[in-house]
């Protein structure tokens, strides 16, 4: 439910900033020049399209390999697969698929690759961890 509300939250705050952006433009407009209002326009744009380098890519898919390429051949080809939810809420769910397969010198299940997925509407919020 909170991703909803900080969705409908930051939808609020966009749509406010964009009204401020097209008022703050006339009045430029008015008492500088239209070159003012474009030159404002054009360095408001490339403000907002910087991206931040610590942030996360929430479109990727993130995979997790567990065994190396020489250790594949000590595994049964016969992979088996399985599906984990982590968190399934009323806009999105978020999935983890297991890959493993049994070790013939061991005999036990070891996982050999795994992927996290996000179905669903991630309002581009990233929550990290403290």
């Amino acid at each position: 439910m909170i991703y909803i509300l900080w969705g409908l939250l930051n939808l609020v705050i966009i749509s406010w900033f964009i009204k401020i952006c097209f008022y703050v433009t006339k009045r430029i407009r008015e008492k500088l020049g239209l070159l003012a209002s474009v030159l404002f326009v054009f360095l408001l744009l490339s403000c907002m399209s910087h991206e931040d380098k610590k942030s996360v890519n929430l479109d990727k898919t993130k995979i997790f390999d567990f065994v190396s390429g020489d250790h594949l051949k000590n595994i049964d080809c016969n992979s088996k697969s399985i599906q984990i939810i982590l968190e399934d809420n009323l806009i999105s769910r978020y999935m983890v698929n297991i890959d493993y397969g049994l070790d013939k010198q061991l005999h036990t299940n070891i996982p050999i690759k795994a992927f996290v997925l996000n179905n669903g509407l991630n309002l581009r919020t990233s929550w990290l961890p403290l």
